[in-house]
């Protein structure tokens, strides 16, 4: 590995490190405050060099000919950056949905779908340790396909009520990738006394699950349903 490569993989531990701090600052803040706002601009930043790095390190990786590497990890940074930037737009579109939104939003679905289909098939056809996490981060990609067909079925300029939602779980689908990597790459180095193949999975898995967990209940809480009772509830007083 060259100077680099070595360079480049630094500044990926590095921003994954500050980007897992920050990402509870707008979590534990009041929603919508300054430091939220800037705190989570900080955090967004920090995560976008560590989906383009990872996406530059798969690459290299499929240079050297590490195939399941780098197909593995180009498909992390791809669910990386595009929750990250649907987080944003989200907010960039309280408005109404404009045409490119929605055909951006449309495009990056099918892509994730798309590429989360290549993953399962390849998952299934080979036998090294990566083909079980293939397996189910190519069905999580699958999900994408959902939205597509939503997209696909409602028209441009409707009103967009459930913006709040959609950044809510965006963000949240960002910092559930920054968990898994700590899991893995971090916090697995100290228990490296445990070496099996359902702990192997479990880091990976287990943040995606509580993730999900903690979005739904941020949605109750903070969500646009919330909002709007928040808001009937003021005219009527």
């Amino acid at each position: 590995m060259g100077i680099f490569s070595h360079g480049l993989l630094f500044a990926h531990v590095i921003a994954g490190f500050i980007s897992l701090v920050l990402f509870w600052v707008p979590v534990a803040t009041r929603k919508g405050g300054v430091n939220h706002r800037k705190i989570g601009t900080w955090y967004v930043w920090g995560m976008w060099v560590v989906a383009l790095s990872a996406f530059i390190l798969s690459i290299e990786n499929l240079i050297q000919g590490q195939i399941n590497m780098a197909i593995f990890l180009g498909f992390l940074s791809l669910i990386t950056a595009r929750p990250l930037w649907l987080g944003i737009e989200c907010l960039n579109s309280k408005k109404g949905v404009t045409p490119n939104y929605r055909i951006a939003h449309l495009g990056t679905s099918l892509l994730v779908a798309v590429a989360g289909a290549g993953l399962l098939f390849y998952g299934l056809s080979i036998s090294s340790g990566f083909s079980v996490l293939m397996i189910i981060f190519g069905i999580l990609g699958l999900t994408a396909a959902g939205e597509a067909v939503t997209l696909l079925k409602s028209g441009s300029g409707h009103a967009y009520k459930q913006w709040l939602d959609d950044h809510i779980a965006n963000m949240c689908a960002s910092g559930i990738a920054a968990h898994t990597a700590f899991l893995v790459f971090g916090a697995r180095s100290f228990v490296s006394s445990v070496d099996s193949a359902v702990f192997s999975i479990a880091v990976w898995v287990t943040p995606s699950i509580i993730g999900v967990i903690g979005i739904e209940y941020a949605k109750r809480r903070f969500g646009s349903k919330r909002n709007l009772k928040r808001q009937r509830a003021a005219v009527v007083n």
